[in-house]
């Protein structure tokens, strides 16, 4: 095959992607938001995701493939709130690490690579009130000029990889995974596209 031609090539695969969410379940959030609205990160529209990967090949099995990504995701927007006519600002910083099986299927140059699996995301938004008319006041009657919500959270994944082989060594990868992550007493859910390079040693 062309990856056999004339190469000494072993298991291991490094690569870096980057790409955005293209779709949440439920819909991302449009209301009014109050102090007692939960907020995701599906609420943030084309948060900018990066992520490193570590591929090991035929792992127990031959085309069988060992997935490690690590990576961050991160987004700003405003969030409209009740009986004022500014906006909240609002920044996501998410960071997850996940493992994967797959199983490849070549045909020549190209690659396909079914992929599942899991992590964990240590994420938080923090939410800046300064840009209202007035800061809003806690049952204490103390004024807040911000919050940060925590996000971390447990996730399943799965989805799909493409491969082109550029040269036995190099590839050039397309992702399309969806993540569904479990808060306590909700799951939400995102799917994402991404591209990039790799390189096998």
């Amino acid at each position: 095959t062309f990856l056999d031609d004339g190469e000494d090539l072993g298991r291991h695969e490094f690569g870096l992607v980057a790409g955005t969410a293209i779709f949440s379940q439920p819909a991302a959030f449009t209301g009014n938001y109050t102090t007692d609205t939960a907020l995701f990160a599906k609420d943030f529209a084309t948060p900018i995701a990066v992520a490193a990967f570590y591929q090991y090949r035929d792992f127990l099995l031959p085309q069988m493939q060992l997935h490690v990504m690590g990576g961050a995701h991160f987004a700003s927007g405003n969030f409209a709130v009740a009986n004022d006519t500014k906006k909240i600002r609002s920044t996501l910083m998410d960071f997850s690490a996940a493992a994967h099986l797959g199983y490849e299927l070549r045909l020549w140059r190209f690659g396909v690579i079914p992929l599942v699996g899991g992590g964990f995301s240590f994420a938080n938004i923090a939410l800046d009130y300064t840009t209202l008319a007035a800061l809003p006041v806690t049952a204490s009657g103390q004024t807040r000029s911000s919050a940060t919500l925590n996000l971390s959270a447990p996730f399943a994944e799965g989805g799909l990889k493409l491969q082109f082989s550029l040269t036995p060594r190099l590839f050039v990868n397309a992702y399309a995974l969806y993540r569904q992550s479990f808060y306590i007493g909700q799951s939400v859910g995102q799917l994402f596209a991404a591209g990039g390079f790799s390189y096998r040693l």
